[in-house]
């Protein structure tokens, strides 16, 4: 208030965030956000913008946020997936590059791409609630076919006879096409 350089008319107070609450803004409804008018106080030598009565200016805030736990939820469900997922790629290329035995590395391929297809099989993301936007069911549906594809292409390679006769490379790309699909989908554009 001692900024203020106005003298003849009455001074208020106004806090708000954003445009609600905002009395000069013509989309936001009127809101308690502003003090009550006071005129300014002259001691003798100067100006004095605050009461000094035992009544100071006061603001009530009422802030209403949309519960966000479904999108955090999937969101961080999608990133430890992926964070899991990337793991169990270094561990491989680390032994890769220790020179592990051929069989080591074979071994602990299959032994990553089956704990890996369990964590994609048990994933739970939770279904947008009630106030979900037209966006959160959209995502969700694309999450929920993007994880059931992944599935779909790591079980397929397993199963497919072929397999034990794919070169590490081959299955290190289709494995790395897969992550590549789970990092297409740990996005939340609601989040700011």
């Amino acid at each position: 208030g001692n900024m203020i350089s106005e003298k003849e008319n009455q001074v208020e107070f106004e806090v708000s965030i954003g445009d609600y609450g905002n009395k000069w803004s013509p989309s936001s409804d009127p809101a308690p956000s502003t003090t009550q008018p006071c005129n300014p106080v002259y001691d003798g030598t100067q100006y004095h913008f605050m009461p000094w009565s035992r009544t100071k200016p006061t603001v009530i805030l009422h802030s209403e946020w949309e519960d966000v736990e479904y999108r955090v939820g999937a969101l961080n469900t999608l990133i430890w997936m992926k964070d899991f997922m990337g793991e169990k790629m270094d561990q491989y290329n680390t032994m890769e590059k220790a020179y592990a035995k051929d069989y080591e590395l074979d071994d602990k391929f299959d032994k990553n791409l089956e704990e890996i297809l369990n964590v994609l099989n048990g994933t739970e993301i939770e279904e947008p609630g009630e106030n979900a936007t037209e966006l959160d069911k959209k995502l969700y549906e694309k999450r929920m076919f993007s994880i059931n594809n992944m599935i779909d292409e790591i079980t397929a390679m397993m199963e497919d006879g072929k397999y034990y006769f794919m070169s590490r490379d081959d299955k290190i790309k289709k494995l790395e096409g897969v992550y590549e699909k789970l990092e297409d989908i740990c996005i939340e554009p609601q989040l700011g």
